[in-house]
């Protein structure tokens, strides 16, 4: 009991700390043209993928809503490709994860200029995983793939999260679930502001925040 105690004391506190943190603090979007990447990766990375490499050819700046438990480190890399033409050729890439970024998403949100969370959103790293063909052959050729992809992303994440590879193999193999919050205090130079509300365009539907 004492201890159930407890918890519910660490988690009151968490909550009380997390709604004052920057409690004020509202993004404007209302007049940006807003991607929702939402729900299980492989079902948008190749919207995505589009979306932001025509935005880049125009000359503009992308804005992406990330609600997503992640998914496939193939199809995701591929967004994450486009991301990083997109930078390239001088458009800013902005974020905001009002729920959860985790696994790929977690990824995609790495990739991102300018990184928002609400202070109770959840992120997420762990080991990649990915699919493979039916035959020995094909899985061994996945294998391979996907251990150079995974060195790359992981590699990247180390580096903005201002990390030693000791701790970041520690949480990675223990997929540690953090609150937005949580985590900047854990990775202090992690580039993330804490937000409390996000103003979207009339037309964009805030259901879509819900993972489907």
């Amino acid at each position: 009991m004492r201890r159930i105690i407890y918890i519910a004391l660490g988690a009151f506190l968490l909550l009380i700390t997390c709604s004052a943190y920057k409690a004020n603090t509202t993004l404007d979007w209302q007049d940006k043209e807003v991607f929702p990447v939402i729900g299980e990766v492989g079902r948008n990375a190749f919207a995505l993928a589009t979306y932001v490499d025509a935005r880049s050819l125009a000359g503009e700046d992308i804005y992406l809503v990330i609600t997503s438990p992640g998914g496939d480190v193939f199809t995701g890399s591929i967004a994450i490709s486009a991301m990083e033409t997109a930078k390239h050729r001088g458009s800013k890439i902005n974020c905001i994860v009002p729920v959860l970024a985790a696994s790929m998403a977690m990824h995609y949100f790495n990739h991102c200029d300018r990184r928002y969370a609400f202070p109770e959103a959840f992120l997420l790293f762990h080991e990649a995983k990915g699919q493979a063909g039916p035959t020995q052959r094909q899985m061994a050729h996945a294998a391979e793939q996907m251990g150079i992809l995974t060195r790359l992303l992981e590699q990247d994440l180390i580096d903005n999260l201002g990390t030693t590879k000791e701790q970041f193999t520690w949480h990675n193999v223990n997929e540690t679930l953090w609150t937005s919050y949580e985590f900047i205090q854990a990775f202090p130079k992690w580039d993330m502001t804490l937000v409390r509300d996000v103003k979207l365009p009339a037309t964009y539907d805030k259901s879509l925040f819900e993972i489907r």
